[in-house]
């Protein structure tokens, strides 16, 4: 299954089973490797005026974007290859398919909007879902967000052979330039 073919209506909710992880926690993902990984962003309560947005960077093992194809995001959902698309809050990631120089993949959301009181203060019990085959295996929830305008929520990353997943859950006071500055991206 490509992540063209798992539409949001297929994805269950209902799993009992479900992992929930902690804050630099990093877990492998060899069982689900193989399989569509969907990462979804959703929160209890939401400001009306709180517009969260995904993004992801392809990064290379120097930290960096190879060009500015490699953030994938809404309305830029997959510049180059089969292996990210985005689909309103959540990101549906083909490991399979990452380019071999890709050595890192930064899972990103910020509240949109240049004003810093745009921040994550706006939401409540923010929290990070993992789900393979339109079931949840991982919950992620987010926590000390306060002021907190842009944040790395995880990143997948292959080490020796395997792809792995670090619960990362802090960010940047900042506007999403720095971020994507960081990463190497050219912001005009």
């Amino acid at each position: 299954m490509s992540v063209n073919e798992l539409p949001v209506s297929e994805i269950s909710y209902e799993n009992k089973d479900v992992i929930k992880l902690l804050r630099g926690q990093r877990i492998s993902l060899n069982a689900i490797s193989g399989k569509t990984i969907a990462i979804e962003y959703s929160d209890a309560f939401r400001r009306l005026d709180a517009d969260i947005d995904g993004y992801v960077f392809r990064l290379m093992n120097n930290g960096k974007v190879r060009n500015d194809d490699d953030i994938i995001f809404f309305g830029n959902e997959n510049q180059s290859g089969n292996d990210i698309r985005m689909d309103k809050d959540i990101v549906y990631i083909e490991l399979k398919n990452v380019p071999q120089q890709i050595e890192r993949l930064a899972v990103c959301y910020s509240v949109y909007g240049d004003a810093l009181t745009n921040n994550f203060s706006l939401t409540k019990e923010p929290k990070i879902k993992v789900l393979s085959e339109g079931r949840e295996k991982y919950r992620f929830d987010l926590t000390d967000l306060n002021g907190v305008k842009t944040i790395v929520a995880l990143e997948i990353y292959r080490f020796k052979g395997e792809w792995k997943m670090n619960l990362v859950g802090s960010g940047y006071r900042d506007t999403l330039k720095s971020l994507c500055e960081g990463y190497g991206v050219n912001v005009v």
